[in-house]
């Protein structure tokens, strides 16, 4: 999962750089940025897109929702969520606290090597 909102090219081009990710959710509340993701990464990567209408954190609201609703119907899931928003953190520890370790984590897009 993809926090659109959040140095999302920068994220985007790390996966396929690294080749670590075949398909990824990009969330997103800017309304021009799905057809330019489509354009720049259709090529190399499965993408999904969800738009989330503007609000206060409303990305960041929606994608722990989902993570929350996939945690609960699959037993073994685990889900990465690639943001540089610290506030992730304190989400992934109450999941933990439920008892859900190892289930959720954070990551940062790495930048070019130079």
């Amino acid at each position: 999962m993809v926090d659109g909102d959040n140095h999302v090219y920068e994220t985007l081009d790390s996966m396929v750089r690294n080749n670590n990710q075949r398909s990824c959710i990009v969330y997103y509340s800017d309304k021009n940025l799905e057809v330019k993701l489509h354009q720049r990464y259709d090529n190399v990567l499965k993408l999904f897109t969800i738009y989330v209408k503007p609000g206060d954190q409303a990305v960041d609201k929606r994608i722990k929702t989902d993570v929350g609703q996939i945690l609960k119907e699959k037993a073994k899931a685990k889900v990465v969520i690639y943001s540089h928003d610290k506030g992730y953190d304190e989400y992934i520890k109450r999941v933990e606290k439920k008892g859900k370790k190892n289930r959720v984590k954070r990551k940062v897009a790495s930048s070019p090597k130079r």
